[in-house]
């Protein structure tokens, strides 16, 4: 039987997925939940793992191409595919057999308790330059797998990403007892950039092509301005230096002053709404509500997580 696989759909507002590399070959077999490709959005980067096992017979949509969400990418043959399953023989009904008489019970001593094992260890996250799907967290956390242990596995996704197979894969070598070797398929090194006439030409990834779109497209929907005021800050900075060691201790990061301007920025908008408002052709569009997004400097490029309903 066979399974159509679809384009994704990431978001509310996301139409459409390109897909960055396939994990899988056609003739190749995969399992349940096992990550079968990477698409990237105007969002976000995914993972995408496949809803069932089986074998892959078809591959839709080539690497780079920009799929609609909903239409088929891919086709899966499942298996147990073929004639139906035979229902199991009726087993015989046993004879009666005599119960043995009951053995003389022996004089039961009270056992101490075993002592409790050791809890297991709980995987937190630490700085790094790696980003790890909340999959691959998951199972880390059940396994017990250090966040120092987890920086050096090796990883076959993407710029070396750390894919569901290859935490599964490092975590039996370890109950074997071995050391994992450097998983095959890993990504080959980038090619070095060409010159020409004195001028390095570097291709853009995906993440920084939409970077350059989505900063063409802010030119025609929203006007371009600069304002500089002068805020007095002292009084957030007595809070900040009051409360950041406590607040270290408890989140695990710095209290930086974002969240300070964050807030005064919701509040901002929300009382005068046209400042969060854009353009379309001759229309005026007023939001009355507020998704805030900072940006956020990484090694893959920047990225915006947004805090919708702020």
């Amino acid at each position: 039987m066979k399974y159509d696989m679809i384009m994704p759909k990431m978001g509310e507002s996301i139409t459409e997925g390109t897909i960055i590399k396939w994990l899988k070959k056609v003739g190749e077999t995969i399992d349940k939940d096992e990550i079968i490709l990477e698409i990237s959005t105007d969002k976000v980067d995914s993972e995408i793992p496949t809803p069932v096992a089986g074998t892959v017979v078809e591959l839709l949509a080539k690497e780079n191409d920009t799929v609609e969400v909903g239409k088929v990418i891919a086709r899966i043959e499942t298996e147990g595919a073929g004639t139906a399953a035979q229902p199991p023989a009726p087993a015989a009904e046993p004879e009666p057999v005599a119960a043995p008489a009951a053995p003389p019970v022996a004089e039961v001593k009270p056992v101490p308790p075993a002592a409790a094992p050791p809890p297991e260890p709980e995987v937190k996250a630490a700085p790094s330059s790696k980003f790890f799907s909340p999959l691959v967290l998951s199972i880390a956390r059940e396994e017990g797998v250090a966040a120092a242990e987890l920086e050096n596995i090796p990883g076959t996704g993407m710029n070396g990403r750390v894919t569901k197979k290859d935490i599964l894969n490092h975590i039996e070598q370890k109950k074997a007892g071995g050391t994992l070797a450097p998983a095959p398929g890993a990504a080959a090194p980038i090619a070095a950039p060409a010159m020409s006439g004195g001028v390095e030409v570097v291709p853009m990834d995906h993440i920084r092509k939409k970077i350059a779109e989505h900063m063409v497209l802010t030119v025609h929907t929203a006007a371009h301005v600069g304002l500089y005021i002068e805020i007095d800050m002292r009084n957030i900075d007595l809070i900040r230096s009051r409360f950041r060691n406590t607040f270290f201790r408890n989140e695990g990061v710095k209290l930086t002053y974002m969240p300070f301007i964050a807030e005064a920025v919701v509040k901002t908008l929300k009382e005068f709404p046209l400042v969060n408002a854009s353009i379309e052709n001759e229309n005026i569009l007023i939001k009355h509500f507020i998704n805030l997004g900072i940006a956020v400097d990484t090694e893959q490029g920047l990225i915006v997580p947004v805090i919708k309903n702020s």
